[in-house]
């Protein structure tokens, strides 16, 4: 963003976003959001933000484009867009950040999964996933859905809020993955460029994870699954170095121990397994590509005031 790498986090207190520069190591500003009126964002959700534009995704029903002085320049209902009857943005989801489970392209495609509009208990859930692509140019909008599918595996059993895929659109390429398996699947355009084929990209030795019962979903089981299984992360590309990331983490026994037992998995830019690196417990999986590295929220000690941000940053250097 104008030559920098910027950290962009939401403030709950301050319902504002706050922009950070990582290149020069300061604070850049804060964009307050109104909760009133025409420009009014009643609570900011999931939300990505490029060189041009903020999206911001306000439960099951609206998707905003902003500016980067915060006004909203578009104000999408979702189910108003072309071929959604019967579909969802987003069941009721438990999650790591605001926005692991968008992908914003400096061309300006939002790219983000929907789902069948039933229940997850429901076996209809699992029938069919579409990933949805959205184009805005600053004034007009025009959408495109693309059909999928759930692996497999949750034909036969069930993962909770593990079910939910990540996407990834970069290095010319759309992927995306799911938190129970290394699998990665590209969605590439057929000849004809009106349908689309699924490509199993890579799939290393795949960490054991155990299904949750339907019975203990809507128990407090849930939320402890969902924080101590193994699990992978979202597929990140490092346009500096030619790489693509993903974390994986095993399983930890509680609350308390956050995050132990994690790596970094390291893939050649056609998704070629190449290393893992072990990380530290005091790394949160919500990382991002900067010049210097990959960049990730560090978990620092004795650390009292909640409006102060650690970083760590690795850098992968290719042999």
């Amino acid at each position: 963003m104008d030559g920098k790498d910027v950290f962009v986090g939401y403030n709950h207190t301050t319902h504002a976003l706050d922009f950070f520069d990582f290149t020069n190591k300061k604070f850049l500003k804060s964009i307050a959001f109104q909760k009133e009126g025409p420009n009014a964002i009643p609570t900011a959700g999931s939300f990505a933000v490029n060189k041009d534009f903020i999206t911001i995704i306000y439960g099951n029903a609206f998707i905003y484009f902003l500016n980067h002085e915060g006004t909203v320049l578009k104000k999408i209902k979702f189910d108003q867009l072309e071929g959604m009857e019967g579909l969802s943005l987003s069941p009721l989801e438990l999650t790591y950040g605001n926005y692991s489970k968008l992908s914003f392209s400096d061309d300006n495609v939002l790219t983000l999964p929907v789902y069948k509009a039933v229940k997850r208990l429901n076996d209809d859930f699992y029938e069919q996933l579409y990933i949805l692509d959205i184009h805005f140019d600053g004034l007009n909008i025009a959408n495109t859905l693309i059909t999928c599918s759930f692996p497999s595996l949750f034909k036969d059993n069930f993962y909770g809020d593990l079910d939910l895929p990540y996407v990834d659109r970069s290095n010319g390429k759309l992927v995306y993955n799911f938190p129970i398996s290394s699998t990665v699947y590209q969605i590439a355009k057929n000849d004809d460029s009106s349908t689309h084929n699924v490509i199993e990209l890579n799939k290393t030795d795949d960490t054991d994870i155990p299904p949750l019962s339907k019975s203990s979903y809507s128990t407090g089981e849930r939320v402890n699954y969902f924080f101590n299984s193994p699990r992978y992360f979202y597929p990140i590309f490092d346009p500096y170095r030619e790489l693509y990331y993903m974390v994986r983490k095993n399983k930890t026994e509680s609350l308390q121990k956050k995050h132990e037992e994690s790596y970094l998995m390291i893939f050649n830019s056609e998704f070629e397994y190449l290393d893992s690196i072990k990380l530290s417990s005091k790394l949160t999986p919500i990382y991002d590509v900067t010049r210097e590295g990959l960049v990730f929220l560090y978990n620092q000690a004795n650390i009292k005031s909640e409006s102060y941000l650690s970083f760590y940053t690795i850098k992968v250097d290719q042999k």
